[in-house]
This record gives structure tokens, sequence and C-alpha cells, in this order.
């Protein structure tokens, strides 16, 4: 049996600004890409040398094939990150704003006392609190689909 680590609630929520900023820049890469695929006047076929002499390849296929790629990529990436929106919007308000403060938004406890009207170690204390749920949503969920895999 293949045993993989989950990814606690911490871990996923730290890398969930990165997750976007990914997500962003293969979905501005594909732009160009189907953009150059697209254009008036884009040369499809160029001769390259193999072994067994000139033969000519279609360059647009190599571009598609990359294209296809990307958009597979941004589809599992965005998935990714609706499925962390969701588990945050789980949450009560207060836990999701302070939750939200701190991973996406990386602001010092300071400012996010200030913001939700709560002292820095009580807003810590929020934060825990809401993390062990979180893992707790996590281990259930993956429970689940083991079950229905296994």
């Amino acid at each position: 049996m293949k045993c993989h680590k989950i990814k606690s609630a911490a871990e996923l929520l730290s890398g969930y600004k990165i997750l976007r900023r990914e997500v962003e820049c293969k979905s501005e890469k594909a732009s160009e890409l189907r953009a150059s695929l697209y254009a008036p006047g884009t040369v499809r076929l160029h001769a390259v040398k193999s072994k067994n002499g000139e033969f000519p390849m279609d360059r647009i296929s190599d571009q598609v094939c990359e294209l296809s790629c990307l958009e597979e990529e941004i589809v599992l990436l965005r998935r990714e990150a609706r499925d962390i929106e969701e588990m945050v919007s789980s949450l009560p308000p207060l836990e999701r704003r302070i939750i939200w403060l701190y991973y996406v938004e990386r602001h010092p406890w300071l400012m996010i006392s200030r913001e939700v009207g709560y002292g820095e170690r009580h807003c810590r204390y929020i934060r825990d609190r809401a993390v062990s749920l979180l893992d707790g949503a996590l281990i259930s969920r993956e429970r689940g689909r083991r079950k229905k895999t296994g």
C-alpha cells in the first residue's frame, strides 16, 4: 500500500498565494501561446534534421501539445485553489478573517489584532484553533477518498 503525506492546513494556506500566482503566470503563458498559434502568417511547417535526413515537422503540433499541458495544469491548480477557498469559507467569520489576513495577505499580528479587535495572543489562539479544525476536515476528507478508492 502506497502511503503519501497529507499536507497540513497550515502548509496549504501558506502556499495559497503562490498557487494563485502560478495560475496567473500559466494562464498568461497559455494566452500568449494561443495568440501565437492563431497569428496571421504563422509558419506551420519547418524542416528538422533527423538521423534519416530531413523531414517536415509540424511545429504547431508541439505548440498545441504545450498549450494542452498548460491548460491541464491550470485546471488542477485552480481546483486546488478552490479547495483551499472552500475550506476557509467553512470557518466562522472571525476565524476566516484571521486565517485570510495571516496566511494570504501576510499581515503582521499587530495589524491583524487591530483589525479584528482582539489582542495578538488571542488572535494566535483563534488561528491555531481554526487550523486544527481545518486539519481535522482534511483528515476526514482524505479518509473518505481512501474508502472510495480502496
